[in-house]
Order: structure tokens, then C-alpha cells, then sequence
């Protein structure tokens, strides 16, 4: 079954939502965003923004996504985190989450540094999503299943 477009049917999930009801999938790329399913139905809010997760602050200071500093996707976009990673005092203008990712693969202390700070306030941005919203599953989408 595929999620309906009308909010009036409830879906029963395909793929990694497969039987929920209640879920969060979470995508990260240039930002932050969220696909809210609660009751089986896409919740879309009252202006149809609900979902704007990067937007979430986590801290009062921080790499900026969307306008604000320490939100969400300025820690955990991959944009974000190349900002983190010249915060931290990374040496190269223009680095990319990918360069941050083989950097880290070959032991490089910084790199590590950033993407673990990232991976804590993702963890601290879950928790938030998890104890407001209840889900039965997040599902994490965009570049997170090519971090292992």
C-alpha cells in the first residue's frame, strides 16, 4: 500500500513503515526535514509546514541552518556540519560532509571530533522527537544510511 495522498484514509505503511501507524521519517541532505505519520494519516499542520525539524534549536549557539544558529540542521545537515567542522577549526574553506566522512574513515581527530558531535545532538534532536511525539518508529533517510 502506498501512503495515501488524502489525509481522510489511514495507510498501513510500505517499507521501513511497514505497519506503523505512528512515525517520523527523518531525511538530512542541504537540510532538515521530517514526514510526520501519526494515526496512519501524513500530518501536515495548520499551515502545512509541520515536519520543519531543522528548525528545532538545540543549543543557543552553533553552525547555522535556515536563518539559526544551533538549530538542528546547522548541527546535522550536511551543510550544517561542514560548518561545524570550520567552527572546530577544520583547516580547508569548502570541505564537505564527504570529505569530513573519508577524513574520519583514516583516523583524522578533527573529523572524528565533528561527526561525533553531530551524531550527539542528532541523538539529542530524536529524544526530542521521541518524548513529543510518541512514534513507533523513526526512520532516518537522506545520507544517514550511507553513515555506517
Amino acid at each position: 500500500m502506498v501512503w495515501p495522498l488524502s489525509r481522510e484514509q489511514p495507510a498501513d505503511g510500505i517499507g521501513a513503515g511497514q505497519g506503523c501507524r505512528h512515525m517520523v521519517f527523518l531525511t538530512a541532505g542541504t537540510g532538515m526535514g521530517a514526514g510526520l505519520i501519526l494515526n496512519g494519516r501524513l500530518h501536515e499542520g495548520a499551515s502545512g509546514d509541520a515536519g520543519e525539524v531543522g528548525h528545532l534549536r538545540l543549543r543557543p549557539t552553533g553552525p547555522t541552518g535556515f536563518g539559526k544558529p544551533g538549530s538542528f540542521e546547522g548541527f546535522c545537515s550536511g551543510g550544517g556540519i561542514a560548518r561545524l567542522a570550520l567552527e572546530l577549526g577544520w583547516p580547508q574553506p569548502g570541505v564537505t560532509l564527504k570529505d569530513l566522512a573519508e577524513a574520519a574513515a583514516k583516523g583524522d581527530a578533527l573529523a572524528l571530533k565533528v561527526l561525533d558531535t553531530a551524531g550527539e545532538r542528532l541523538g539529542e534532536a530524536l529524544a526530542l522527537l521521541i518524548d513529543t511525539l510518541n512514534p513507533e518508529r523513526i526512520v532516518l533517510g537522506g545520507y544517514f544510511p550511507r553513515c555506517s
